[in-house]
């Protein structure tokens, strides 16, 4: 970034105004959300399922060990479940440090919502992108490199955690849509349950 356009933004610019603001928990974009879920559910699905016939049908899974099986497998797979919604904020909690920023972690449990954020921080979209899909690429990767080693079982397990990690990242996915409508010079606020976009006053 050059010294008109630092790397992290702390304080908005005089020149920029709100342009848009998108309350991503709404109730009725909650209920979008929901049916939406599927979408990303059903192709990473495929795909997951996919690498697995890959893997083990064709390349003869050379990597995997036959650790764990049977009830075992459950157990971890089940714990694993539980731990990717933590490591999903926690990648957003990454990223957002990354940039310079200071992340925060919390819940709203009326709304069944776990987030991070970092309190009144700015991003460019190009980094608040970057935020958004952090977990998605980040989980998708542990994911599959978990698979390349553990019993055919377990390697099931982490498809299926991929694949309902790639469900919840719907929200991600919609504020990354939502982001791509303004130019990159756009400021972006998070705000735990929404997004809040400024841009300059020429792009008014």
């Amino acid at each position: 970034m050059s010294e008109l356009n630092p790397r992290t933004v702390h304080e908005l610019p005089a020149d920029y105004h709100e342009a848009a603001f998108l309350h991503l928990t709404s109730a009725k974009n909650v209920v979008w959300l929901n049916i939406l879920s599927f979408v990303p559910l059903v192709i990473s699905g495929a795909f997951f399922w996919g690498w697995m016939i890959f893997y083990y049908g064709v390349l003869g899974a050379p990597l995997a060990s036959n650790w764990p099986r049977g009830g075992i497998s459950i157990i971890i797979g089940l714990f694993l479940m539980l731990g990717m919604i933590v490591l999903h904020e926690l990648f957003h909690g990454l990223a957002i440090n990354f940039y310079g920023h200071k992340a925060r972690y919390g819940m709203k449990l009326h709304k069944g919502v776990v987030y991070a954020t970092a309190d009144g921080s700015l991003f460019w979209r190009n980094q608040y992108i970057g935020v958004c899909l952090a977990p998605l690429i980040g989980i998708t990767v542990l994911v599959l490199l978990g698979s390349l080693f553990v019993s055919e079982t377990l390697g099931l397990w982490l498809m299926l955690i991929g694949a309902m990690n790639a469900a919840g990242a719907i929200g991600d996915i919609w504020m990354v849509k939502f982001a791509t409508r303004y130019p990159n010079d756009a400021l972006i606020r998070d705000e735990a349950d929404g997004m809040r976009i400024f841009t300059p006053s020429l792009q008014a």
